[in-house]
């Protein structure tokens, strides 16, 4: 068809045909051929009306983003841009194509002189006059001026203050140095006579506000899970654990890697044993495909940031970091992961909110405290709290939880929490527990090893009911060489089971298999209830 149409097509987006190539090179192609369908005037019509004002409707950046270096003032807009190829649009600005690298729809460019500032909608960058003159200059890319750039630092720096010096009369003296200079001494008295304010937690002693916070732990620690119950704590104003005071707020939830129908049963059964009710307060983006380092680093921060903006949430996790990454990065590289971080802390910084950031730790068991987080060491140092999930195996009622970094105070103890599900009820809830995982005793051994037995033996199996009198033959003097000692360990085994919701008993001496069973990933694989 010779005669072009026309497409629907968002601001900054593309409309991809058979033949386009994507930036990996890579072609598109036909995946089903479907006849072209017709549509009537009127169907055009009500398109027009939903969408062309939307579409076109040319709307200009938030300056309010960029902050401008002292010296931009004493050059103008005018000098470098001439404004007569752009368009009016209102307030003293003006839009239009790119002066420098051009514009596919001649619209991706806007600047006010009056301001002094400029933004590139195809780079999603922008910035000052200084800014501006170091990319007419070769100096510096358009996209080093995006969020997570490099901006305009160092030699290069230097160099555009020649060039403005030689060009555009630009007079510097001791003063405009003086203004310049962001590394400045303070002395210990400076510092005394500062007042900070007192730290806010959202969770007290363990998740502080405008912060961030790495939760690492092992495939089948329960992380994401825990989270999760932490965030339903936050935003009904629970006490987390029914120990630590939470502050009532409002959480974003990044989700990279379980899908809707895990989350929501997950949820209802956290939400059953909190009692309380779904809620506005909690807010999901499931399998965006955002990428925090790579060519596309800058349209996934801006991303956050605009829901940010939208959903205005005091904390948000990101779950998990290794989802983030983009194809060519790599956990292990210092400069990846600082690229991430440092783009999250200015986040954080600008819109006030704390990030929880997932992990995993390595398989490697020799390895000691902040060691055993998986990736380069930058993933610790860059955070202010650093919070380890162990469990000893999937089966384990229990989560050590130990506090490795805190910026801001003395490091709690370990701590255990008790994971208490009730399949009868359908609720998951989490408790503290006094008794440490790595010295369970022969009771949680005998629980662990007849739960592993009972999944072995009962979990596929249509008649989930069992007798003491069958636990006590398979597991003849296995833990305690006399009988009599080895029938209470296996009692008391079987009451700490009935006490974890794995199983329920129904007369003296029967018992009823019954377990809401996670996979390796914490996903709910498996319901079994009376």
């Amino acid at each position: 068809m010779k005669k072009h149409i026309g497409e629907i097509q968002g601001i900054g987006t593309q409309v991809v045909m058979p033949g386009s190539i994507n930036d990996k090179g890579q072609e598109y192609k036909i995946n089903k051929d479907l006849p072209i369908r017709e549509i009537s005037e009127e169907q055009l019509n009500l398109i027009k009306q939903k969408f062309t004002k939307r579409i076109f409707e040319v709307q200009p950046p938030n300056w309010s983003i960029y902050s401008k270096t002292p010296l931009s003032d004493k050059i103008s807009l005018n000098s470098l841009i001439d404004f007569s190829k752009l368009k009016k649009y209102k307030d003293g600005e003006y839009y239009g194509e790119h002066p420098i690298h051009g514009s596919k729809n001649g619209m991706n460019f806007f600047a006010n002189p009056d301001k002094g500032l400029w933004h590139c909608f195809r780079c999603d960058s922008g910035g000052d006059t200084l800014a501006y003159l170091a990319i007419k200059e070769g100096i510096c890319q358009c996209s080093d001026f995006s969020i997570g750039g490099k901006k305009l630092r160092g030699d290069d720096f230097k160099r555009v203050i020649e060039i403005a010096k030689e060009k555009h009369g630009l007079e510097i003296n001791d003063e405009n140095f003086e203004v310049l200079d962001k590394i400045k001494i303070i002395t210990d008295k400076e510092l005394s006579k500062i007042h900070f304010e007192e730290i806010k937690w959202i969770v007290k002693d363990l998740i502080p506000g405008v912060s961030l916070v790495l939760i690492a732990g092992k495939t089948g620690s329960m992380k994401s899970i825990l989270t999760t119950y932490l965030s339903f704590c936050c935003c009904n104003g629970l006490d987390f654990l029914g120990k630590f005071p939470t502050e009532n707020v409002k959480i974003l939830y990044v989700d990279e890697e379980n899908p809707k129908r895990i989350t929501q049963g997950r949820n209802d059964l956290i939400r059953r044993g909190l009692g309380v009710e779904p809620t506005d307060q909690f807010g999901y983006l499931l399998h965006a495909g955002l990428k925090l380092v790579g060519s596309r680093k800058s349209q996934a921060i801006q991303t956050i940031i605009n829901l940010i903006k939208e959903f205005n949430p005091d904390l948000v996790v990101l779950d998990s970091l290794v989802r983030f990454l983009g194809p060519a990065s790599d956990e292990n590289k210092a400069g990846d992961i600082n690229e991430i971080f440092t783009n999250l802390r200015q986040i954080s910084i600008d819109y006030k909110v704390t990030f929880i950031i997932i992990h995993h730790m390595n398989k490697a068991t020799d390895r000691k405290g902040v060691d055993r987080v998986r990736g380069s060491t930058d993933i610790v140092n860059a955070v202010d709290m650093a919070l380890l999930f162990d469990r000893e195996s999937p089966t384990s009622p229990y989560i050590e939880i130990s506090q490795e970094k805190n910026r801001y105070d003395a490091e709690l103890k370990p701590f255990t929490v008790l994971i208490e599900s009730n399949p009868v009820e359908n609720t998951l809830g989490f408790s503290l527990s006094d008794k440490p995982q790595r010295e369970q005793n022969a009771t949680s051994k005998a629980s662990n090893e007849i739960l592993n037995w009972l999944r072995d033996v009962k979990k596929d199996n249509e008649d989930k009911r069992f007798e003491t009198s069958d636990v006590l033959k398979q597991f003849q003097k296995q833990f305690d060489n006399k009988d009599e000692r080895n029938r209470k360990i296996i009692q008391s085994g079987l009451k700490e089971l009935i006490g974890q919701g794995k199983i329920m008993r129904e007369i003296k001496g029967r018992y009823k298999y019954v377990e809401i069973i996670f996979d390796d990933e914490d996903k709910i694989i498996s319901e079994e209830s009376s």
